[in-house]
């Protein structure tokens, strides 16, 4: 895998840069030494982040920490602003970093995207071109005005992340479920996971699976691995397949998991229930 560093893209010692960038083909899976803040403007499309899926729609801003693998697949033409910063960027106390990098962790669990709303996305855009205008005439002490420009977009994401946040907590959680259970029910037999379903919605993890579970009287796992037995069980008694070929078609990779857990849902293993199933017809 790739792993870019900063000098690639800006000058050794700016610290910071700000580019327009237009995408047409998938971007592979990539690290970077750098902090980098991707703000879309025009298209879609599909941004994998830390191996965990986010749709791409304007207004949409991800914040990509250093390290942190990640892929880009437009859908069409993708147009986005880039900003680029390293650490050095922040000085030595540390503290303007940290405060970014706050921003996007919750519970020290990493949500790198929010969504703005228009106003939030006008306010943003401006203070992005006055940046790129002061990166590009490095005027006076154009480095000090870049630091308030940086506090400053780190103060709007704060206020943004926070607004998502606070309607997200007042949406009606049959509502979330239901959008959730109509996914997971079209596609139990990929690998789906709690932090992909969560991130989809901008809730952490365990808060995601606290409310599955108290509204489905059951977790996420045994909901999907349920979906699966149900569907292996049937495809035992109405078709020919083997039992590795059902087994690898409800999504498991390794037969004796599919044996154990077919065994311990239905209490008897898939050979012996399609037996038995024959036997009744």
């Amino acid at each position: 895998m790739i792993n870019y560093y900063a000098t690639e893209f800006i000058r050794e010692g700016d610290n910071l840069g700000v580019f327009e960038r237009v995408l047409t083909l998938r971007k592979e899976a990539h690290t970077h030494a750098f902090y980098a803040i991707l703000f879309m403007r025009e298209g879609s499309g599909l941004h994998v982040i830390d191996q965990k899926s986010y749709d791409i729609v304007p207004g949409g801003v991800f914040f990509i920490d250093r390290s942190v693998p990640h892929a880009l697949e437009p859908f069409g033409k993708l147009k986005y602003t880039e900003l680029i910063l390293t650490p050095e960027f922040f000085g030595k106390d540390g503290e303007g970093e940290n405060a970014l990098r706050r921003v996007f962790y919750t519970d020290s669990e990493y949500q790198p995207s929010v969504t703005l709303n228009q106003d939030e996305r006008e306010a943003l855009e401006a203070i992005l071109h006055c940046t790129s205008r002061e990166c590009e005439r490095r005027a006076g002490d154009f480095r000090a005005i870049l630091r308030l420009y940086i506090a400053l977009i780190g103060q709007y994401l704060a206020r943004a992340v926070e607004r998502a946040r606070s309607e997200l907590a007042n949406r009606d959680p049959a509502y979330i479920l239901s959008v959730t259970l109509e996914y997971v029910n079209k596609h139990f037999t990929e690998n789906i996971s709690q932090e992909e379903l969560a991130g989809r919605f901008g809730y952490n993890s365990a808060y995601f699976s606290r409310m599955f579970k108290k509204h489905m009287g059951e977790n996420l796992t045994d909901y999907i691995t349920k979906k699966r037995i149900e569907l292996a069980a049937r495809l035992l008694v109405e078709t020919d397949l083997s039992a590795e070929q059902v087994s690898e078609r409800v999504g498991y990779k390794s037969k004796p998991q599919f044996y154990n857990t077919f065994t311990k849902y239905m209490n008897t293993t898939p050979r012996q229930y399609r037996i038995d199933a024959k036997q009744k017809t």
